[in-house]
């Protein structure tokens, strides 16, 4: 009787231990892992827009167009001059058995507009009264329409553009008073175009297209121009360099 008494005082006080010993044993182990694992690791975004990219460099294209408008009503011809420059960073990409490039920080910098106002012979300058002038982009093609973000004073409207119709378009317009040369510089107001993948267009560039628009007045007169209703938009193409 004694004997299994004894027996029974060392089951209970061995599951005792267990209990005691286990959560300790637990205790330690969390605190081993916590001490092995490295703190104040944080992941880090890449600087490559994609996995598979490789940087090819980082560009610029400039562009100088030109149009001419001459109005009847006012005998004067407006010239329109639009230039500046596009910078982008251009990456090579090799997925899944396929190779593209990919154009990313596409920045419109600088995009200056001007107007000449000569008499109708286009030569020799003439006066107007005031004059409301405006430059516009988009994609050039009718089924390119890429995202556009633009610094204030700049705005992103749904306008005619050259025989696509109405499309998205960033635009820019000022008035100015007497005179016969006019100058809309925009070097503190950048404009970006969204992310250009060449795999949408089989291999083909992004191409953006600039218009310009103008209104004159001589007096109580006055006649308007825009190139996107006669000689159209121009091309402004980037490149794999």
């Amino acid at each position: 009787m004694r004997k299994m008494q004894a027996r029974t005082w060392r089951i209970v006080l061995a599951g005792l231990a267990l209990f005691v010993i286990a959560p300790a044993l637990l205790f330690a182990g969390s605190i081993q892992a916590e001490a092995a694992a490295p703190r104040g690791v944080q992941s880090v975004a890449p600087l490559n827009p994609c996995a598979d990219c490789s940087k090819v460099g980082n560009f610029s294209i400039s562009y100088n167009k030109t149009w001419k408008f001459v109005s009847k009503p006012l005998k004067l011809c407006a010239v329109f001059d639009a230039k500046g420059s596009i910078s982008y960073t251009l990456w090579y990409v090799i997925a899944a058995h396929a190779y593209y490039y990919l154009w990313t920080n596409q920045t419109l910098k600088s995009p200056e507009l001007t107007l000449t106002v000569e008499r109708s012979s286009c030569s020799g300058s003439k006066t107007t009264t005031k004059v409301d002038i405006g430059q516009h982009w988009t994609g050039y093609s009718c089924s390119f329409n890429p995202s556009i973000s633009v610094a204030y004073p700049w705005g992103v409207s749904i306008s005619g553009w050259p025989s696509c119709g109405n499309r998205n378009q960033a635009e820019y317009s000022t008035g100015y008073g007497k005179g016969s040369v006019y100058h809309q510089y925009n070097s503190g107001s950048p404009s970006s175009f969204g992310n250009y993948d060449s795999r949408v267009a089989t291999f083909n560039y992004p191409c953006y297209g600039v218009f310009a628009s103008g209104i004159m007045w001589e007096g109580n007169t006055s006649d308007s121009y825009s190139a996107g209703n006669s000689s159209g938009a121009k091309s402004v193409c980037l490149s794999k360099r």
